[in-house]
């Protein structure tokens, strides 16, 4: 009798044997992990979601005098992200960071009096933790996708 192969095996198998899949789907993944950190950053000024940068040299350095012009509005396209994923090689290791000064603080929560004098009681957003957390979930959707895009075409 011959052992059952789970589906993960054979998406597993398929991406072996189907050239470019590989590098495809991590770019995919990619892709749907910056959107998936992006859905959950809050916009007042769209500032904070256009301040995402991405590297493959090193994690961008969150800038400290980097804020929103007072009226200001900064519509995000993400087309610089894109590019740059786009640019990757599969094994690259892709750095991705928010550069505003209060990326931290939404990111972790923060409860106090800043340097200013300001009282915050700032929750954590953990827009970036919560992705990366489901980076597995993300790849394994990826390679669904493709497949079925190949199975069907």
């Amino acid at each position: 009798m011959m052992a059952e192969t789970s589906f993960s095996a054979q998406i597993d198998a398929w991406v072996n044997e189907v050239e470019g899949a590989a590098e495809a789907i991590f770019k995919e993944s990619m892709q749907e992990l910056v959107a998936t950190a992006q859905s959950r950053v809050p916009v007042d000024t769209g500032f904070m979601k256009n301040s995402l940068l991405a590297s493959t040299a090193m994690m961008p350095p969150i800038d400290p005098v980097s804020k929103p012009e007072p009226g200001a509005t900064y519509p995000y396209t993400g087309t610089e992200i894109s590019a740059a994923i786009s640019g990757t090689e599969l094994g690259d290791t892709v750095y991705l960071g928010y550069t505003a000064a209060y990326a931290r603080r939404l990111e972790f929560g923060f409860d106090g009096v800043d340097s200013l004098g300001r009282v915050y009681r700032q929750q954590p957003l953990a827009f970036v933790r919560l992705a990366a957390q489901d980076w597995a979930n993300i790849v394994r959707r990826q390679e669904q996708r493709l497949s079925a895009r190949i199975a069907f075409s």
